[in-house]
């Protein structure tokens, strides 16, 4: 195993306390909270369509059936826009819904996908070569977080992006740790890849104008909410339990 992984494992060893706590009800308070969401979009769906508000959705096809005739262009004006917003911290799920909404699933999910990693890592960035020290100062009350990102692995990376923390908090403070670039594009990728499916998925339906259709692909993400909350336990206890085994097998020779 080469120095990096071997530091990845013992990075995972900082805090075991806080650790558990970050990993276990972090997590699970954040699927929690995204299927809450999720519902709760699904309600505002059914209100809009059995109210006067429905004339008021039905402009969001003038502006989708704009931006397709607008063309290459069209998508290219809206990247720059999400950017600009996600580096600023605008929340990126709702972006994510915007942007399936306008684009479909397949190109939406995508442009999202890039601009989001573009405009995180600005703020990345500027932690990196600008304002580490002032960004440590004005989260001083952050000790413990900052401790787990003292060195922080693709995999910390990784679970943080599936916390509802603010985004620009968490890529002013990966900016002053030794992450790598790599990581901590890889890391983002694939951290901001599984809840960008599920709210590209309910913008997409967003724009069908069939209300069942909508409401389909509305219920169809609570399953995925699920199954996204199951795969990051498993590679969560996956992770910790290679490092527990690696600490075991070093301390028994």
């Amino acid at each position: 195993m080469c120095e990096n992984d071997q530091s990845d494992f013992n990075n995972l060893r900082k805090d075991e306390h806080f650790f558990d706590s970050i990993h276990s009800q972090g997590i699970k308070h954040s699927h929690l909270k995204m299927g809450g969401l999720i519902l709760f979009m699904a309600i505002c769906i059914v209100v809009a369509n059995f109210t006067p508000i429905k004339e008021y959705v039905n402009h969001l096809y003038d502006i989708k059936r704009s931006l397709s005739e607008t063309g290459f262009l069209g998508s290219v004006i809206f990247f720059a826009v999400f950017t600009f917003l996600i580096f600023f911290g605008a929340p990126r799920l709702a972006l994510c819904s915007i942007a399936g909404m306008f684009f479909g699933f397949v190109q939406g999910l995508i442009i999202s996908q890039l601009a989001t990693m573009i405009g995180a890592y600005g703020p990345f960035m500027f932690g990196r070569w600008f304002a580490g020290k002032w960004v440590k100062k004005k989260l001083a009350h952050l000790k413990n977080f900052q401790k787990y990102l003292n060195n922080p692995s693709i995999f910390d990376v990784f679970v943080c992006r599936q916390l509802f923390i603010w985004g620009v908090l968490i890529n002013l403070l990966l900016g002053t740790t030794r992450l790598t670039h790599f990581r901590f594009i890889v890391g983002s990728l694939l951290g901001f890849f599984p809840q960008g499916v599920i709210f590209t998925l309910i913008g997409s339906g967003i724009a069908d104008k069939s209300f069942l259709l909508t409401i389909s692909k509305m219920m169809a993400a609570l399953p995925l909410v699920v199954a996204s909350a199951i795969v990051t336990r498993w590679i969560v206890d996956y992770v910790k339990n290679g490092a527990s085994y690696k600490d075991s097998k070093e301390q028994n020779g």
